[in-house]
C-alpha cells in the first residue's frame, strides 16, 4: 500500500528501543481500551482523540459488575434486561460472532478489578498529544489526522479471505488498512499478522477478477 509523501520506515513488531511517543491505531473501540489498559498498566501516559468518554468505557464497567453479579453497582440494568446472566450473554454473544464484543469479554476477564485498573486508566489520561507516552484512537476517528510513528494494533480481521465474505464489507476492510496504513508520516509499525494481511491483499489486487 503506498501512501502520500516520502517514503516511510516500516517496522514489524516494536523492536528493543521502544518508541516513548507513537500513536496507536485499533479496528475496534474495544481494541482502543485494551491499548490504554495495558499502556496505563505499565505507568504510560495516555491521550484520548476527542476524549477518554468517547470510548465508552462506563459499558465495560456495567460488563464487569453484571459477569460478578453485582447488580446494585450497575448504572443500568440493560444487560440483567436482555441476558438475565453473565453466562447468558457470552453464549449469545460467541454465537454472533460480535468482535467488538467478543473483545470486550477479553478485557474484562483478562483485567480482573476492571474498575480499579480504569481508575488508574483515567489518572493517567492527559489532555495534550505532547503529554502522552502514547495517542489511542480507532482507524475510523483517524482519518484525515497524521502523526510520524504509527502503531497498527492487531486487532483488525484475519478472515478477509474468506470465500463467504460479503464484496462491500471485504472493500470496506480494505480501505480502512489504507487509512491506517497512511497515517504515518515517518514510522510506521506492524505486527507480523497484519502484515501477512496486507501481503493477501496485495495479491488479491493483482489476481484479474474473473
Amino acid at each position: 500500500m503506498v501512501g502520500r509523501g516520502e517514503k516511510d520506515e516500516i517496522l514489524i513488531d516494536i523492536p528493543k528501543q521502544d518508541f516513548p511517543h507513537r500513536v496507536i491505531l485499533s479496528r475496534i473501540i474495544a481494541g482502543v481500551i485494551r491499548v490504554a489498559l495495558e499502556a496505563s498498566s505499565k505507568k504510560a501516559t495516555v491521550y484520548w482523540v476527542n476524549g477518554i468518554d468517547a470510548y465508552r468505557i462506563d459499558e465495560l464497567i456495567n460488563l464487569h459488575w453484571f459477569s460478578l453479579g453485582k447488580r446494585k453497582k450497575m448504572s443500568n440494568q440493560r444487560l440483567y434486561t436482555e441476558y438475565h446472566d453473565y453466562s447468558n450473554y457470552k453464549r449469545m454473544e460467541n454465537a454472533s460472532g460480535d468482535q467488538e464484543m467478543l473483545q470486550s469479554i477479553k478485557i474484562i476477564e483478562k483485567f480482573t478489578h476492571y474498575q480499579k485498573k480504569v481508575d488508574i486508566l483515567r489518572k493517567r489520561t492527559v489532555d495534550t498529544e505532547e503529554e502522552a507516552s502514547i495517542i489511542v484512537t480507532t482507524a475510523h476517528r483517524a482519518k484525515g489526522l497524521e502523526w510520524d510513528i504509527v502503531e497498527i494494533n492487531n486487532d483488525f480481521p484475519n478472515n478477509l479471505f474468506d470465500p463467504n465474505m460479503d464484496k462491500a464489507a471485504f472493500r470496506d476492510e480494505v480501505n480502512l488498512l489504507y487509512v491506517s496504513t497512511t497515517r504515518a508520516k515517518k514510522t510506521l509499525i506492524l505486527h507480523k499478522l497484519l502484515v501477512n494481511i496486507l501481503a493477501k491483499v496485495a495479491e488479491n489486487e493483482k489476481t484479474p477478477q474473473t
